[in-house]
């Protein structure tokens, strides 16, 4: 019986550990990866650029970061990402317009986080200028 209460406690303790990763304000991030996504799971091809302007990488880990705290239920039946985001080993679904956005973490697909018409409208003028250089 006490083996079986040890390890349930270290399983909690290791999801709780898992969830806490998640968190990218807390991270040192000095560069990161935007793939243009062609469907889930389906890059196009070359078309990763790298993003190590200390400045835009700040902007984009805050605005992702900040909005980890709104959390929403996922829609079932979700259209194909416009772009992967990767910050070291985290990696994000990203929808962006200039009306607004999404994201999720690929950890957890259950979930998707708003983001506000400017901050996806800064996303994506950070992410246009790099495709295009």
């Amino acid at each position: 019986m006490l083996l079986i209460m040890l390890t349930a406690c270290n399983g909690s303790e290791e999801v709780r550990d898992e969830r806490e990763d998640i968190s990218l304000l807390d991270k040192d991030v000095e560069a990161i990866n935007i793939t243009e996504m062609e469907a889930f799971n389906e890059r196009v091809p070359d078309s990763t650029v790298v993003i190590d302007d200390q400045e835009d990488v700040e902007t984009i880990q805050s605005i992702i970061g900040e909005g980890q705290n709104s959390r929403q239920p996922s829609i079932s039946d979700v259209v194909d990402p416009d772009y992967e985001f990767e910050f070291g080993k985290l990696n994000y679904y990203i929808w962006l317009s200039d009306r607004g956005g999404l994201f999720q973490d690929q950890r957890d697909n259950d979930h998707v986080y708003p983001l506000y018409r400017g901050e996806s409208q800064v996303i994506l003028e950070i992410v246009e200028e790099a495709l295009n250089e």
